[in-house]
């Protein structure tokens, strides 16, 4: 049996029979030299096992809904749970349900659960992505029963699906009020806290309610802050425990319908203590810090995180100022922003697309064990908003991006609002499609990268092979294969250096040709949909502009 082979000086394979004692590290008889190297290549091979071991999937979902999102999701072993908003009808009057529903490790949904609002008349949901586990094996997650006096509300579901209890809380001044439970952290007594926005009745401003709750969600005491201005509002606030004090973030503007030309957009943060006390308190400036008048117009935070130096990075959006009236003057690009432990801003990175939009921020931020950071958000392409992942520096610079389009006749926009780390050092994250002709339903989105943010694995070590005198030839990766008819086929295009945009071709096995579609980038995940084709053998063409066959690839659909 050959266990490696080697080349003599004539460039010649020689069979080499190496025995090797693992407990030692030595070899029992071969050459030291060639175990040195085959120790490498073993080791090498073990890591790309392991890369490669990991379980990547792109589903878009529904479970009968016409209107569907999911929320936030939450590893557990080998699968999955979600928290989801779902309605029958894409009209108003489709009143949202709660939905709280389970995965296996492949992404397929193995059950669902649905709370309807009081009377069956009220949507009921949760909005943000609070979804956490308990250490009894329960989930809590916060939430907003709206309709006819609005309530933020707290879940507690067992592993089941079962509902164990439901707490909803009025807002403490004025039951006519738009409440809205948006953060959720866990005290350390057991108990939670509950962070809400409070939009009162005359619509001019509003605040922030923190709910201190028992272990059972029974509320134990309540403080409200916010600016006593009557044309600031503060809202969205993300909550975060961290060795028993509470962080809280929440965006903070100017609501004055009259005029666009004083329009501030800022976030505040405040430090309380476990019995709801400020402790210390940081507004961002209106001008963005390094320059002398660029509006700082910042977007809706859904995450801070403490880093291991101490200081803090806030995931969120930076806004461009329209020329409209309120109450949205402004679209936004992904965003991060990062403060030393002394709140002295340290660096920001902004990650532009085609365009900006509404809903582009980043979602998540994660520190790894080296300090460098994964940060997860959408960038807008051709008009349509994308998922990306971007490996940072410690201190902010890109280290690699991952981006993942949607191709295909249906144009939806996809959107992430939550991202949590995997057990096997991937990542999970979930969110929603959104048809832009309004022709199909919405969906929930759920998708599972590996360590290095690929959809398709192995994306990271992809390359062009050029060779003198011939055609550059890419190899094209695609995942999984076979596909399932109805789901994604995932296929990675490596960077070559060639002009944009590049062509895909597809055809059946006959050599029909079946669809034509422009990609807009190279070095970039798309997401091809199955829909609407049969099972059988197909043929993937990449070329340039100029028609030239970039790379070939076979795939089944079974």
């Amino acid at each position: 049996m050959y266990i490696w082979r080697v080349m003599d000086g004539n460039q010649k394979p020689i069979p080499l029979l190496c025995v090797i004692n693992f407990e030692t590290g030595s070899t029992i008889f071969g050459t030291p030299f060639i175990f040195y190297y085959m120790r490498i290549i073993l080791i090498l091979m073990f890591l790309s096992a392991d890369i490669f071991a990991q379980i990547t999937f792109n589903h878009r979902q529904n479970l009968g809904f016409q209107a569907f999102g999911y929320s936030s999701v939450e590893p557990v072993g080998s699968g999955y749970f979600l928290t989801a908003l779902g309605a029958t009808s894409l009209q108003y009057q489709g009143r949202t349900q709660a939905i709280f529903a389970s995965a296996d490790s492949s992404g397929q949904i193995l059950w669902h659960r649905s709370i309807i609002g009081e009377g069956g008349i009220r949507h009921i949901g949760a909005l943000q992505a609070n979804l956490t586990k308990k250490n009894d094996y329960s989930f809590i997650t916060a939430g907003t029963e709206f309709g006819y006096g609005d309530k933020a509300c707290l879940f507690n579901y067992n592993s089941n699906g079962d509902t164990i209890w439901l707490r909803k809380f009025y807002s403490p001044n004025d039951t006519g009020n738009f409440i809205r439970g948006d953060g959720l952290c866990f005290a350390d007594d057991g108990g939670y806290y509950i962070g809400s926005s409070i939009q009162p009745s005359t619509d001019l401003d509003s605040k922030i309610l923190l709910t201190k709750t028992d272990s059972l969600g029974n509320e134990e005491w309540y403080r409200t802050y916010g600016s006593s201005s009557l044309y600031y509002r503060e809202e969205w606030p993300v909550l975060r425990n961290i060795g028993g004090q509470i962080i809280m973030i929440a965006r903070k503007w100017k609501w004055i319908w009259a005029t666009t030309s004083n329009y501030e957009m800022m976030h505040q943060i405040w430090w309380i203590d476990s019995l709801g006390n400020i402790e210390n308190i940081y507004t961002t400036t209106t001008i963005k810090p390094g320059t002398s008048n660029t509006r700082w117009l910042l977007g809706v935070p859904k995450d801070i995180i403490k880093t291991k130096d101490g200081g803090w990075l806030v995931s969120t959006g930076i806004g461009t100022e329209l020329q409209t009236a309120p109450p949205h003057p402004v679209l936004f690009d992904s965003y991060i922003y990062k403060l030393d432990s002394n709140l002295n801003f340290v660096w920001d990175r902004q990650i532009l697309g085609e365009t900006p939009t509404y809903e582009l921020s980043f979602i998540k931020t994660i520190e790894k064990e080296d300090s460098s950071l994964m940060a997860f958000g959408m960038v807008v392409e051709q008009s349509i908003a994308k998922g990306i992942a971007v490996k940072l520096s410690p201190q902010g610079d890109s280290l690699w991006g991952r981006t993942f389009y949607t191709i295909g006749a249906a144009g939806n926009e996809h959107i992430l609002y939550d991202c949590k780390p995997t057990s096997d050092g991937g990542y999970v994250l979930c969110g929603q499609v959104i048809a832009i002709s309004g022709a199909t339903p919405q969906q929930g989105w759920l998708l599972k990268l590996d360590s290095m943010g690929c959809l398709v694995p192995g994306c990271h070590i992809t390359e062009v092979e050029n060779i003198a005198g011939q055609e550059e030839k890419i190899d094209i990766k695609v995942y999984p294969n076979p596909v399932r008819l109805g789901e994604y086929l995932n296929f990675y295009i490596p960077k070559i250096q060639v002009s944009s945009p590049l062509q895909v071709h597809l055809y059946n096995i006959e050599g029909q040709l079946l669809q034509n579609h422009s990609l807009p980038s190279d070095d970039a995940t798309y997401m091809l949909p199955t829909e609407g084709m049969t099972a059988g053998t197909y043929i993937l063409q990449v070329l340039d502009e100029g028609g030239r066959i970039l790379g070939v690839k076979q795939f089944a659909i079974r």
